[in-house]
């Protein structure tokens, strides 16, 4: 009834290892995919899958212990030749990997890097668009010389993309026009807890096919919302 009222929840973990859910996904005949990762290290990554409007789920299967920051799931959703592939994003605190599945969340590729710097990195983000192409975006520390800062190096938005449905990326491009210190006065507990306003940030495809980003940005001192907004040309494709 559009969110008007909801029914009891379904316990989906079989375990009692400590859990956090991602964001849920749909594909085209309406299989659900939910994300979780055990929070113990090293940390496992898993998705169930329900076929029956998230009454009763399957046995978690793998995809990953690669990665040991929060994670992302999106799914293709076009009539294209990836339509419901299943792309994760996750890092370490140097590499952004994408990792994909063909076969409903069942088995997945191995990690693919898409960022060249060596970070460090985090809160990563991906989506899919009108086109299928895959925007990947994330937190970037790499052009903070004073190593001195650890953690609270100052940091860029970068963003990068795939045409052939995640096995290869685009050289990443700087989003952000200045640096984002979240170590300042003005932000208090909250920069040094969090160093990018919260755990994730938000990447979403428009109906043209541009990608937009937010935000939390500390350039003037505080955190504020920020916004950019992307196209990706391919050679194949005129741009919108």
């Amino acid at each position: 009834d559009r969110g008007a009222t909801f029914g009891a929840p379904t316990r989906i973990i079989p375990f009692n290892l400590p859990s956090v859910a991602m964001n849920a996904v749909v594909l085209s005949d309406g299989l659900l995919v939910v994300p979780f990762m055990t929070l113990r290290k090293p940390r496992f990554n898993w998705v169930v899958t329900s076929q029956d409007g998230a009454k009763t789920f399957s046995i978690p299967q793998f995809v990953t212990d690669t990665c040991d920051t929060w994670s992302e799931l999106a799914a293709d959703s076009t009539r294209g030749a990836y339509r419901d592939r299943l792309y994760w994003v996750c890092g370490t605190s140097e590499h952004i990997y994408v990792l994909h599945s063909t076969d409903r969340g069942e088995t997945w590729s191995a990690g693919t890097i898409v960022n060249q710097g060596l970070g460090p990195v985090h809160n990563p983000v991906v989506t899919v668009n009108r086109d299928g192409v895959v925007g990947v975006s994330w937190y970037d520390a790499r052009e903070d010389p004073r190593s001195y800062r650890g953690e609270f190096a100052c940091q860029h938005v970068f963003f990068t993309a795939s045409l052939d449905g995640g096995q290869s990326f685009l050289p990443e491009v700087k989003v952000s026009s200045a640096e984002n210190c979240s170590d300042t006065p003005a932000n208090g507990e909250a920069g040094r807890r969090w160093r990018a306003g919260g755990d994730y940030h938000g990447l979403a495809a428009a109906a043209d096919g541009r990608f937009h980003i937010l935000w939390a940005d500390s350039r003037e001192g505080i955190y504020q919302l920020r916004t950019a907004s992307i196209r990706v040309v391919s050679k194949s494709r005129p741009a919108p």
